[in-house]
């Protein structure tokens, strides 16, 4: 299975590497290597991301909520441009600030 997420740094968060297509065929090992770090503070670098669909947004906020429901850091800390037009575009351009969207990763 090809890895999605790699880790770039060892300090106290877990900063992860998204690759540059996350779409649908992505989405599903994004849930389970994402539920892995559960627990652990997570920063993402989205700044490889050339193509982002949305059920991988979907992905995201899950986890966002998740992460926010067991007291943890969650957060985008770069992006590309192409993964900020398609934040904008699905209505979250302020990912790290925005609450208008909720929900737990099961």
């Amino acid at each position: 299975m090809k890895t999605l997420l790699q880790p770039v740094g060892l300090d106290a968060a877990e900063t992860v590497e998204l690759p540059a297509q996350l779409g649908l065929k992505e989405a599903g090992e994004l849930r389970q290597q994402l539920l892995s770090l559960r627990g652990r503070m997570v920063d993402l670098d989205a700044s490889k991301v050339e193509r982002f669909g949305g059920v991988a947004f979907q992905v995201l906020l899950s986890a966002r909520a998740t992460w926010r429901q067991d007291g943890q850091r969650f957060r985008l800390v770069e992006t590309s441009d192409a993964m900020g037009r398609a934040l904008a575009m699905l209505g979250a351009p302020s990912f790290n600030t925005s609450d208008a969207f909720t929900g737990a990763i099961r």
